[in-house]
Parts: structure tokens; sequence; C-alpha cells
């Protein structure tokens, strides 16, 4: 017995001092089993998610201001004078790059199910390269594809377990994609790898590191990023109401030619520096224009933007340049817009003192006044009208209303038979003729371009205060509207709504909307409400008040 506890015991032993070695071995063939899982063949599956260019945010485009250095701004706008009646107001803004591409590329590498080629901004049939470059740097290989056709390039195969650098380009163009130079050919690697490209070719970009694995497809998900600043050139006349025959714009400085470094995808200037002109359509006979996005191919704090000719039905013009500060930013999209706009005026419309505020004009007094529009006296206080009647209610002066008062409410397209956007004025619109009651778009487009302020003591005293809307373009034109408050009425649920008391006269400026709606909008100011704002209201009843109206021309 205890012989066999002694066995026991030495044997115990000998496994316990063999265990190490038992480990030792099982761990090397679990390193031999990994190492032949990830090396061998790695087929590389090519994967186009999409196209981006990149966010304003942080980049945005800029203007130097008298430091000389780079104030952020996305958005910039210029007016500069067209002729006597139109300014040239420019618009340029940052276009934000799509929030969302249906394959993101970190899934497309990851997810063997999303194999298949697919394109989102790239068009069909756009060449594109992959280059291929080791762990160090070094060239290996280079495949070319066709977008929509990938499965037509040569297999790309690569060896298990190593780290590659995947890069591609294209010019978005299908017929042709640049050649990689090195700079050194008997020692080819990324740092001096560079491509040649003209100065309007749509250069994208994309690089990322992937080790690979073998014997089974590798993914490599690419999402092309626009390393040149595109411009899209809108010219808009529409508020002239003449049609644009010619137009020709440019932009500068603009190089002919970039190098392109491969390693970060960064464009450097070549060849002559000079101006790019806008592609217009060849034949122009419309309102509304709209160019070939423009490639620029610069990177300046003094890009200049230049209108070398245009003409607007019997209007022309020739270099005008609203812009001598503009970055233009790589990589980024934006939106450049010429409207010809009215200027800010007063004038005399279809017989009557009007004011012109960006584009529209308005009576400069409510429906029924007369005087100076801008003496606060009885003399500009205007009649009162019920909504969607032709006949006032009341004077300005009046302390009572009269005959010509409704008991019952009247349609909701009492006053526009039409829609917000193309009103038609009734037989019941009581505006003189050439003008109608606004829409509610209209006075809302009002109030974004003037500055709100009131007049006067905005009490009890009835001709005393007015609010001001002053253009924001023209600080000397204005339209003043007094508070001349409203007419109330009686009744609480149904019909007949007979008149009441004027109320809030001397603190509350009101001038009826057209629309009709489901209730009534209207433009107000008040005391505790200065700035001019919209109300809405879901209440039929409320077109039995008796507010003023300021009429806008048709």
């Amino acid at each position: 017995m205890k012989n066999t506890n002694k066995n026991r015991f030495r044997s115990g032993i000998q496994l316990y001092a063999l265990l190490p070695l038992i480990l030792f071995i099982f761990s090397n063939c679990a390193k031999d089993t990994n190492t032949a899982i990830s090396k061998g063949t790695a087929p590389i599956k090519v994967n186009i998610v999409g196209t981006e260019f990149n966010t304003a945010a942080g980049i945005g485009l800029k203007a130097s201001n008298s430091k000389n250095t780079a104030a952020i701004s996305s958005n910039r706008t210029s007016q500069i004078p067209f002729n006597k009646d139109f300014d040239l107001v420019t618009e340029v803004s940052a276009v934000d790059p799509a929030t969302e591409l249906i394959l993101k590329a970190n899934a497309a590498t990851t997810n063997g199910a999303k194999a298949v080629a697919e394109t989102k901004d790239l068009s069909p049939n756009v060449k594109y390269k992959l280059a291929v470059y080791d762990q160090s740097g070094n060239y290996v290989t280079e495949r070319d594809y066709v977008s929509g056709q990938e499965s037509n390039a040569q297999a790309l195969n690569l060896d298990g377990g190593n780290t590659y650098t995947f890069v591609a380009y294209s010019i978005n163009s299908a017929s042709a994609i640049p050649a990689i130079t090195f700079a050194d050919p008997n020692n080819k690697t990324l740092v001096g790898s560079h491509l040649a490209i003209n100065g309007s070719d749509d250069f994208m970009y994309f690089k990322m590191n992937m080790q690979v694995s073998g014997n089974t497809d590798n993914y490599v998900g690419i999402v092309l990023k626009h390393q040149l600043c595109q411009v899209t050139t809108i010219v808009d006349a529409s508020q002239t109401g003449y049609n644009i025959t010619a137009v020709s714009a440019m932009y500068a400085p603009h190089n002919s030619s970039a190098t392109i470094n491969l390693s970060d995808g960064s464009a450097s200037g070549t060849g002559t520096a000079g101006s790019v002109n806008v592609a217009f359509p060849t034949a122009i006979d419309a309102l509304m224009v709209t160019g070939t996005p423009t490639i620029i191919n610069a990177n300046s704090t003094a890009g200049t933007l230049t209108v070398g000719a245009i003409t607007v039905g019997p209007l022309s013009a020739t270099n005008l340049v609203p812009f001598t500060d503009l970055v233009f930013e790589p990589g980024v999209k934006y939106d450049v817009k010429f409207s010809l706009i009215p200027k800010d005026i007063y004038l005399v419309h279809a017989g009557y003192s009007a004011g012109r505020i960006n584009g529209q004009i308005w009576l400069r007094h409510n429906l029924g006044a007369s005087g100076d529009p801008d003496v606060l006296a009885s003399s500009i206080a205007g009649n009162y009208y019920q909504f969607g009647r032709k006949n006032h209610v009341a004077t300005g002066t009046g302390t009572a209303t009269n005959s010509n008062w409704n008991t019952s409410m009247a349609a909701a397209s009492a006053w526009n038979s039409g829609s917000e956007a193309a009103p038609v004025k009734t037989t019941n619109d009581p505006c003189p003729t050439g003008y109608r009651v606004p829409t509610e778009a209209e006075l809302r487009t009002l109030i974004s371009n003037t500055v709100s302020s009131q007049s006067g003591p905005w009490s009890t005293s009835r001709y005393a205060s007015a609010l001001i809307l002053t253009s924001k373009r023209n600080k000397s034109v204005k339209l003043t509207i007094p508070a001349q408050g409203y007419w109330n009425y009686k009744g609480l649920t149904n019909p007949p709504f007979d008149p009441d008391v004027l109320l809030n006269s001397g603190n509350m400026a009101i001038i009826w909307s057209s629309n009709g709606s489901g209730g009534v909008t209207y433009l107000r100011s008040r005391t505790s409400n200065p700035t001019a704002h919209i109300v809405e209201t879901t209440d039929n009843r409320n077109k039995e008040w008796g507010f003023n109206v300021r009429c806008i021309a048709e």
C-alpha cells in the first residue's frame, strides 16, 4: 500500500515537471494554427460607397479683415449697384455635405454581405485607380476600376497577415485616370508618389490602412473625397420680370494645372495662374440660369468673383465685382447666387405714393389715409375693414362703426381666390387698381427685410404712435404703420356678431393679410411685443374684427 502511494507521488511529480513542456508545445501549435489562418492569399474586393465634400464647419468661406487674418464664415453677401434702379446682390454659401450615405465605409470593410460594389454619388462608368503600398510605404501594385464594372477588373490578391495602405483616386471622368509618377522610379514609395492633373479636373481621393487576412475576401470600402473647391453659380433675374439673354462670370485666382501628393491628396497649383470662366448654357432666355459646377484650383485669401457681362431684357452691365477677398477652401462645395434686386426707394406706382422694399411695392399709407405718411397725425389714420369685405366699417378718426358692418364671417378666400404663392385679387378686395391685400408670406418677407422700431408714447394717445419698418438696404426708406388698435365684435359663439368698441388705440398696430384659412393671419406690433410679428389664429370669429389694410402692388 505504501509502495502504491509512493508510485502515485512520483508520477505526480513527473507530470508536474512535464507541464511547462506540454504548455509550450500547445502554445506553439496554436501559433502555427493562427499563422496559417492569417497568411495565404488575401483577395481584395473593392466597394465604392460614394463621394463626399468637406464640411463647412470649421472650414467655411473666409473673408480677409483689416488685420490680414481670416474670419470664418460659411455665408457672405455683397450688394453693389447694377444701375440706378437695380442692385446686384451676391450670396455665397457653403453647402453642407450629405449627412448620411447608403453604406458607411467602415461597414463596407467589415461586412462581407455588402460585397457587391455600389455607387452613391459616383456616376456609372467613372474611372478610378486603387494603389497599394506595404507597411513600410513601398509601392506594391495598382488596379484600374470602372464604377459599376468592378468585377471586370484584374483580380487583386495580397499576402495575408500583412498591413497595407490603400490609396484610391479619380478625376470623376469616364475617359481618363491620371498615371502615378514616382520621384525615384527605382525606389517607388508612397511619399514619392505624385499625379499631374488639369486645373479643371474634379480630383477625388481616399486613403486607408488595413491588415488583410488570407483565404478570405477583404473588403475595401472607398469614399472618394473631393479635394478641390467646386462652385455652382446661379443668376436670378425673376424680380426684374425680364429674361436673362447673356451672362459671363469668372473666378480668380485659378491655376491651369496641379500636382497631387498621393500620400495625403493635397494639391499644389502649377501652370499658368489666372481665372476660370463659369460654363453657362449656350442658349439663354430665362428668368434664372444655372452654370455647370466650376472647379477652382487655388488656395487664396484674395479670391475675386467677377461678372464679366450680363444682359437682362433691356438692362445690361459689364465688369461687376462683388468680391475681392474670398477664400476658396479645397474640398468645399459652394453655391453662388447673383440676384438682380430692385433698389429700395420711394416711388409713385399706379398713381399712388409707395415704397419699394426687397422688390415689393407697398402703399405708404394705410388704406383710406392721406397726408405726410411719416408725420404722426390724425390724417394718416386709415380706415378699418373686416376680413374679406370691400367696404370699410369705420374711418380712422371715427368714434363708431358704420352700416357696412357685417355680422357674419366672410369666406376664407374672400380676398384671395388663388394661393399664398400665386395670389389672385377678388372683387371683394378694397385696394385700388394695381394693388391688393398682401398675403401672409408677403408680410413675412416685409418683416424679414426691415428693422422694426416704435415711434411715440405707445399709450392711449390715439394718433401719436406708430410702428416703423425701415429698409435693411436703405435706411432712408421706411413704412409708417399707425398704432390705431382695432374694432372688436360682440357675440360669443354664433352670429350675429355686432360691433363693439375700439380697443388698443394708441398702443397696437395691426394690418390684415389675405390668408383666411382656418382663422385669420395678421401683422402686429404692441407695447408688450414691439417687434413686428405675424399672428395666426384658428378662430373664424376673428374675421369679424376691424383692422387696417396696407396694400401691396400686384
